[in-house]
């Protein structure tokens, strides 16, 4: 859990703060695996949106404003359900799966 003394203002603070400590997370997991001499794992982060919309809001601003690679982000919601998303899901937690950021919609079928 991480906050600021000033508070959060904006989504895009929010989401550029989530990912510095989705890297720092992966740096330690890193070091500790290789010091353990343990199978390489992967750090997830997971955004759970109200909406559909929402959640396309929340792909776009890492995008465009984060500059987050579109390739390493999976939105999953009810418009998106196909059997690729399934199995993508299914290795998720493969190191070798570019995603890095889940958007999941907070009920599925949502409006």
């Amino acid at each position: 859990m991480v906050g600021r003394y000033d508070g959060y203002q904006d989504e895009e603070t929010k989401l550029k703060d989530a990912i510095k400590l989705l890297d720092a997370k992966q740096k330690l997991l890193d070091n500790y695996t290789q010091q353990n001499n343990l199978k390489l794992q992967k750090v997830l982060m997971l955004v759970i949106a109200p909406s559909i919309e929402e959640a396309e809001s929340i792909r776009t601003s890492l995008i465009v404003n984060c500059e987050f690679p579109p390739e390493n982000i999976l939105q999953v919601d009810s418009s998106k359900i196909t059997d690729n998303l399934a199995q993508e899901l299914q290795n998720i937690d493969n190191p070798h799966n570019p995603t890095r950021i889940i958007i999941a919609v907070g009920m599925l079928k949502e409006g």
